[in-house]
């Protein structure tokens, strides 16, 4: 990992990267969130905008990642007009590439039968969902 050149700083706005900016790692929370997943659980968070939810996801997919386990994750935001040929295009891209598999389909039932079929640990991670 590069070192920094300026420290550390707060971050107000865009990802939040730990090492650039003051990140509570939240050590338990991940490991709960690793638990959830191995039990083949899912689940949602639900704070108020800019508290950590995304970061939080991202640290959980960089966990499970070293658990083994394919991780897609994917923010929607924007998307609430999208036509279902949009939104299969994106995640059939979005998956393929995290599955290390070949995903094309043109309904989102398909999508998720082509994932699902996969012999592999899978997880996908949408990232504000509410705006879709």
């Amino acid at each position: 990992m590069q070192t920094a050149i300026y420290p550390r700083y707060f971050n107000t706005s865009g990802p939040n990267r730990p090492e650039q900016h003051y990140t509570l790692q939240r050590a338990e929370l991940v490991k709960k969130g690793i638990r959830i997943v191995q039990k083949e659980r899912y689940f949602t968070i639900w704070a108020p905008r800019q508290t950590g939810k995304s970061t939080y996801f991202r640290i959980l997919a960089q966990a499970l990642i070293q658990e083994g386990y394919h991780v897609c994750h994917i923010n929607v935001e924007g998307w609430i007009e999208s036509t279902e040929a949009f939104l299969c295009k994106r995640l059939c891209e979005s998956m393929s590439e995290a599955y290390e598999a070949t995903i094309s389909a043109a309904t989102l039932d398909e999508v998720f039968a082509q994932i699902c079929a996969l012999p592999k640990k899978l997880v996908f991670i949408i990232d504000e969902i509410e705006q879709l």
